[in-house]
């Protein structure tokens, strides 16, 4: 082997030398990358469960968008607010109906008084026509009588229309009262609704959007929990980066040994001759020595890498499994029979009773603006059943007159003188029919100023009630619309939330694509020692063929010249095996191996 085949195997040592460096040196500038970025993913991570656990300090991100829970919180005290006011109306709107009850009992009463009314016209009617059959039967002496009868039968006509029309009024306003008194009715058992199951299942469903929040933060943590494992392969990785500095050393006392050597040595002396191809012999094996050595660490270090990158791609796997079971467990996909404990369908149910809780303000809401309208169509009912009772009252006042005249002309005609009875009847249905009247009309009168005066006091009430509801409603939409904001904005991080970054991901192939680079070195590492080997088979020839020469079988040298060159050396097993190859002790200066230094 010639000095440039020497000086080629220094350049492949030092190639050697080169990448190695290169490879660690890159692992060393990797890795606080990577757990750089690694503690980003985790800070993140913890800022995505506070905003799930509802952390007020976190309640606001740059964008704009708003935690859930407050979502949820804010949703639940309007509803409680609302809760609150139609509380505050309970005891009005109960009295209001009492009141429309009453009137309703006093309208039932005076139809009633109509019906008899109308029955007693009937009867009016009867006794004009068994008049009329009387005036007949009395002939001439009945003329008088006849008109009587005639007049008496037209006025029970106008009386039975009359009370007809008063009893249809009565009906109509009736009616009327009937429709207000369901809707009071409506309003009545939506408020006891709302206070009672209504109330319950929107506490069920905000106490279940809490309990699934609740459940997210805690699936959130331990997915977390578990990246953090990624740490420990990591450091054990990043520890064994740190061997390059021997590995450096070592391939370095190589490369100084190389030096002190020279195959073509050529001299006068038979002596420096036999000395030079013995050391060349044993330099070669200590480079082979230091080579397997250089070999082993890298061996060592590589399998240290397989094993702690296979256990950080494991528990990369295992949290990237618990992403998506998590992800299953926070959208609805329609598919498990779980779906429906999924966190979207807690919250769109959530959403859903809020928005029924909106129709059915909005329906009461609208039932009591028209309670306005009723009412006034009530009193005009009222009125006119008033005014119609009045007017037959004074169709019957026309029976005194009649019954007045009927009696002179039966006591002044002889041929009349049995028709006293007749007479009788027609002033006890005249009198009734009087009274009857006039108490309706009382009755009436009454009824009619209390439901003007609950009107009216009634109607200022719902009217400043409506606003407050209306207000009220529009907050309860904010706090759905909010509400269903939040949750798809808190949706669509989670969909796309990774403890790991992208960027992490690719600092980890980079780092993966060096440690295979690291692993092609062991064939380099192989040339380099087969070509140590060939050197020492070289020098070994040249020195048996001289010994032949001179006739001797052996051939010793001293062992100051391999001293003198460990001295250079900076580790001490390197030092120790020189010593073994050349037969003396070695001091202990030198750092032992695994121990670092600066060559």
């Amino acid at each position: 082997m010639s000095n440039l085949s020497n000086l080629h195997l220094r350049l492949n040592l030092e190639s050697l030398n080169s990448t190695t460096e290169e490879i660690y040196l890159n692992l060393g500038r990797s890795f606080p990358e990577l757990f750089k970025e690694l503690d980003l993913g985790f800070q993140e991570s913890a800022k995505l469960v506070s905003r799930v656990a509802g952390d007020s300090e976190a309640s606001e991100t740059g964008d704009g968008r708003v935690v859930v829970a407050d979502a949820v919180a804010e949703a639940k005290e309007v509803v409680g607010e609302v809760s609150l006011f139609f509380s505050s109306q309970e005891e009005r709107d109960k009295l209001f109906l009492e009141s429309v009850g009453r009137g309703t009992d006093s309208l039932t009463s005076l139809q009633g008084r109509i019906a008899g009314i109308r029955d007693d016209s009937v009867d009016m009617q009867m006794i004009s026509l068994n008049a009329m059959i009387a005036a007949r039967e009395a002939g001439k002496e009945g003329l008088g009588f006849a008109a009587i009868a005639e007049e008496l039968g037209s006025i029970s006509t106008r009386a039975a229309a009359h009370t007809k029309e008063v009893s249809s009024r009565g009906e109509k306003a009736l009616g009327v009262l009937h429709a207000l008194q369901e809707k009071l009715v409506r309003i009545r058992r939506f408020e006891e609704t709302f206070y009672g199951e209504f109330q319950r299942k929107l506490d069920s469903g905000f106490q279940a959007c809490n309990s699934g929040l609740n459940r997210m933060t805690d699936l959130l943590e331990g997915i977390i929990d578990e990246a953090k494992r990624i740490k420990k392969p990591l450091y054990r990785i990043m520890e064994e980066v740190q061997l390059q500095d021997i590995i450096k050393q070592s391939v370095m006392h190589v490369i100084v040994s190389l030096k002190e050597i020279d195959i073509d040595f050529e001299t006068d002396s038979c002596d420096r001759y036999l000395d030079e191809m013995s050391f060349i012999e044993e330099i070669s094996d200590l480079c082979v020595d230091v080579l397997d050595d250089i070999d082993a660490k890298i061996a060592g270090s590589l399998a240290v890498f397989k094993e702690n990158l296979a256990d950080l791609r494991h528990v990369m796997r295992n949290v990237e499994e618990e992403r998506a079971t998590f992800l299953r467990l926070v959208v609805d996909d329609g598919i498990t029979e779980q779906s429906q404990d999924s966190l979207d369908q807690l919250f769109s149910h959530s959403a859903m009773v809020l928005q029924e809780l909106v129709d059915d303000i909005q329906r009461c809401t609208e039932d009591k603006r028209t309670i306005k309208e009723d009412g006034t169509l009530l009193i005009e009912e009222l009125t006119a059943l008033e005014l119609t009772i009045q007017e037959s009252l004074e169709v019957v006042k026309h029976f005194f007159y009649v019954k007045v005249l009927s009696g002179v002309e039966i006591a002044t005609q002889t041929a009349l003188s049995g028709h006293g009875r007749t007479i009788q009847q027609m002033a006890r249905l005249t009198g009734r029919m009087d009274e009857d009247m006039r108490e309706s009309l009382d009755m009436l009168n009454v009824a009619t100023r209390q439901t003007i005066r609950t009107l009216n006091t009634s109607s200022g009430e719902i009217a400043h009630e409506t606003a407050v509801v209306e207000h009220m409603t529009d907050r309860i939409r904010e706090s759905h619309e909010r509400l269903t904001f939040s949750k798809n904005s808190l949706f669509e991080l989670l969909q796309s939330f990774s403890v790991y970054s992208d960027r992490f991901a690719i600092l980890l192939n980079d780092t993966e694509s060096d440690l295979g680079r690291l692993s092609g070195t062991s064939q380099s590492i192989a040339t380099i020692k087969e070509r140590f080997r060939q050197l020492q088979m070289q020098a070994r020839a040249k020195k048996e063929k001289r010994l032949r020469e001179i006739g001797v079988e052996s051939w010793n040298i001293g062992s100051d010249r391999l001293k003198k060159l460990i001295d250079q050396f900076t580790i001490y097993s390197h030092k120790k095996t020189a010593g073994t190859i050349g037969g003396f002790e070695v001091g202990t200066e030198g750092s032992h191996e695994g121990e670092l230094t600066l060559f």
